[in-house]
């Protein structure tokens, strides 16, 4: 990224949007991962049984 783009404050404000957008994704696509196999796995298990 150049130091011309950082001096637009509009640009900074996306650029902030987005980077916090992009980590929130990464952050909730981890937890429906660990909440799927936590409370998945049991219920699996008991059905079979």
């Amino acid at each position: 990224m150049s130091d011309e783009a950082m001096k637009i404050p509009a640009f900074v404000r996306y650029w902030t949007a987005s980077t916090t957008g992009s980590f929130g994704t990464a952050v909730s696509t981890v937890a429906v991962q660990v909440l799927v196999v936590k409370f998945w796995s049991p219920l699996q298990r008991r059905s079979e049984s």
